[in-house]
C-alpha cells in the first residue's frame, strides 16, 4: 500500500452512500461457467507506472491462460475514490472486482451494508484453501463466517533511523533501540532547539510517519494491546495497554515543547519533502513501502548508508519484533457482479506465487502467503523488510506478536475517537485516562448504535 496520496476513507461518508443495510449475509450471484467473450470490468485507484508495470503483465497472461475472457482495467482516481466505488455498487453499477489500498475501511463497512459478497461459494470448485495465506492475513480476509476479499499484501511498519545523526550524537550508527526505554534516551540526546527556544532538531516524533499516514492503533500494540478485543468484539480505547501508550505519548509533546513547537518544525516541509530525509527528524516509525519510494524524493538518502530500518521498539515485557497490520490491498467482488465465476477466478489468479512476488517485491509491500514471504528472493528486493520477516516467524508460533486491525465496521469512528483522545493529551487538556474514558464512552454508543441497525454485526 502507498500512501502519500490519502484517500477519503471516513466511514461516515460511505454509510451515507448506503442504501442497503442488511442482517444476513448478501446471496451470491450465481456462478457462470461460460467464458465465451466474457469482459470483466476491474477498478482500482493506482494508474502510475509502477503500478501498471506490475499489474498488466498479470493481467495479460491471465486473459491468454483464460480464453475468451478480457479484464478491463479501470483506474478510479483521486481522494475520494472509495466514495465512488460504494456510489456505484449503491445503484447498482458496479464493477466485477475491485482493488482497495486499504482494508478498514472499507471492506468490513461494504460487507455489513451489502455492497460486497463472500466468496465461500467458489472455495470447493477452484480448490481454495486457507493454507496458503499467513494466518492474520486469512483472518482478516474471513470475518463474519464469510470470506470477503484476498489481499495481494499486507502493511506493517518499520523503525527508521538517521545514521549520521546518530555518529554526531555519540550513538551506535548501526545500533537501534530495542526497548522504549533506550528509544526516549537516544530522542533526548537527538532533540535540539536553538538559542531562542526554537525546536530545530527532533529525535523523535511519535504522530509524524514519513511516506506513511499515522495509524495511531499501531502503539497500544507495542505495549501489549490493541483497540478491539477481538474475543468479546468489542472496542476496548481505555484498557491498560492504550492508556499506557497515549501516556508515553503525551512525554514526547513535553520533550519538544509542546505540539505547537512541533508543528513550527514540520510546516516547513511541504508534499513529499520530509523532515527525515533532510535530519530535522532523526528517528521515525513508518510504512514498509516507504524504502521503496523514498529514492523517488530523496534519491542521496540511501538505505544502509544514510539510514537502517529495524523492528519497533516495545515496552518492558512485550517481546522485540511486536508489531501491528492495518490491513492493505484487498480484491473484492461487489454484489451484482455479471461474471462472478469469472471475477473469482481473476482475483485467485492475481493470488498465485509469480504474480504476488512481482508487486511484493516491486512494491516493497509484504507479501500474504507462507510461500511467498519466505521466498528468499523477496528480501533481496526489498532488505528493510527483514525485522518483517523475522517478525511473521514469530507470529506463527505466537500471534500475539502481530496484532491485526479490527473487522468492526466502524473501525475508523473508533480510531478517529482515539486520535481526538490523543489530540487531548498532546495538547495537555486531559489526562490519557480520562481521554479515552470518554473516548470509549461515545465508541460504545456507536457500536450500540450500529447493531440495532446492522443486527448481528460489529
Amino acid at each position: 500500500m502507498r500512501t502519500y496520496v490519502l484517500p477519503l476513507r471516513h466511514a461516515a461518508a460511505l454509510i451515507a452512500c448506503a442504501v442497503l443495510v442488511i442482517s444476513g449475509v448478501p446471496s451470491a450471484v450465481r456462478a457462470q461457467h461460460d467464458h465465451t467473450s466474457v469482459t470483466i470490468n476491474f477498478w482500482q485507484p493506482l494508474g502510475d507506472p509502477l503500478a501498471r508495470s506490475l499489474l498488466v503483465p498479470y493481467l495479460q497472461q491471465f486473459e491468454k491462460s483464460h480464453p475468451g475472457i478480457t479484464v478491463n482495467f479501470v483506474v478510479v482516481s483521486g481522494d475520494n475514490n472509495y466514495v465512488k466505488y460504494t456510489t456505484a455498487m449503491a445503484a447498482g453499477r458496479g464493477p466485477d472486482v475491485i482493488m482497495t489500498t486499504s482494508f478498514n475501511p472499507p471492506v468490513p463497512e461494504w460487507a455489513a451494508n451489502g455492497f460486497i459478497q463472500p466468496l465461500d461459494p467458489w472455495f470447493n470448485q477452484l480448490h481454495v484453501s486457507r493454507e496458503q495465506w499467513l494466518p492474520w492475513v486469512w483472518d482478516m480476509q474471513t470475518f463474519h463466517g464469510h470470506t470477503w476479499g484476498f489481499m495481494q499484501q499486507y502493511d506493517s511498519y518499520i523503525f527508521v533511523w538517521n545514521k549520521q545523526l546518530f555518529k554526531q550524537a555519540g550513538l551506535d550508527p548501526n545500533r537501534p533501540p530495542r526497548t522504549l526505554a533506550e528509544l526516549d534516551a537516544y530522542a533526548r540526546k537527538l532533540t535540539k532547539f536553538d538559542a531562542n527556544g526554537k525546536l530545530v532538531q527532533a529525535g523523535f516524533v511519535p504522530w509524524v510517519w514519513p511516506q506513511s499516514s499515522y495509524h495511531p492503533q499501531f502503539w497500544p500494540a507495542l505495549f501489549g494491546g490493541q483497540l478491539f478485543d477481538s474475543t468479546r468484539n468489542v472496542y476496548t480505547l481505555n484498557s491498560p495497554a492504550a492508556i499506557k501508550a497515549l501516556t508515553w505519548l503525551g512525554t514526547y509533546a513535553k520533550m519538544l515543547g509542546g505540539p505547537q513547537s512541533v508543528n513550527g518544525l514540520m510546516g516547513q516541509f511541504q508534499g513529499n519533502n520530509d523532515p527525515f530525509y533532510t535530519g530535522q527528524v532523526a528517528m521515525a516509525i513508518t510504512g514498509e513501502w516507504a524504502p521503496a519510494f523514498i529514492p523517488m524524493f530523496a534519491p542521496k538518502f540511501k538505505y544502509g548508508v544514510n539510514y537502517g530500518a529495524a523492528a519497533p521498539p516495545t515496552a518492558p515485557g512485550v517481546p522485540y519484533g511486536t508489531n501491528y497490520t492495518n490491513g492493505g490491498d484487498t480484491f473484492v467482488m461487489p454484489v451484482g457482479t455479471k461474471h462472478p465465476q469469472e471475477a473469482v477466478e481473476f482475483m485467485l489468479y492475481m493470488m498465485g506465487h509469480d504474480p504476488l512476488m512481482a508487486w511484493c517485491m516491486g512494491e516493497a509491500n509484504i507479501p500474504p502467503t507462507k510461500p511467498t514471504i519466505f521466498d528468499p528472493r523477496y528480501l533481496k528486493a526489498a532488505p528493510a523488510s527483514v525485522s518483517l520477516v523475522a517478525t511473521a516467524r514469530l507470529a506463527i508460533a505466537n500471534p500475539q506478536i502481530l496484532r491485526v486491525v479490527s473487522t468492526s465496521a466502524i473501525n475508523d469512528y473508533a480510531v478517529t475517537a482515539f486520535e481526538e483522545a490523543q489530540q487531548e493529551v498532546l495538547y495537555g487538556r486531559a489526562s490519557a485516562k480520562a481521554a479515552l474514558d470518554k473516548a470509549q464512552q461515545v465508541v460504545a454508543q456507536r457500536e450500540a448504535s450500529f447493531q440495532h441497525s446492522n443486527p448481528g454485526w460489529h
